[in-house]
């Protein structure tokens, strides 16, 4: 198994319309609970990247986020990722959150990966 380079990893990006609801009209969409994991799992494999050059990899193999509020189209949001618990049995908890440039909290939630050789 690999380690984790870092422990915490912050990213900040701007919503895209692409990361946005369909269903509403383009001036109520916000950004969906699925494009806030992927933000969250893009965090996390910053923190993992420096150690992946053995041949293996980190995975995503379970997701508890909560979407707490609302982030619309070009607005900047920001993405932490913090390791929560050390590597055990080859797997590792994330705790990650979305906050936009105003403090809201977007997205708070869990993320837990595995080493896959």
């Amino acid at each position: 198994m690999s380690g984790v380079s870092q422990t915490v990893s912050s990213w900040t990006t701007k919503v895209a319309a692409a990361h946005t609801t369909t269903h509403l009209p383009p001036e109520r969409a916000v950004i969906t609970t699925p494009a806030l994991v992927a933000l969250m799992e893009r965090c996390i494999a910053a923190a993992e990247a420096p150690r992946q050059s053995d041949g293996g990899r980190w995975e995503s193999i379970a997701a508890d986020v909560k979407h707490r509020g609302g982030a619309r189209t070009g607005e900047t949001i920001t993405v932490r990722a913090e390791r929560a618990a050390a590597a055990h049995n080859d797997r590792v908890l994330w705790q990650a959150t979305v906050t936009a440039e105003d403090g809201r909290l977007i997205a708070e939630g869990t993320i837990e990966r595995a080493w896959e050789a």
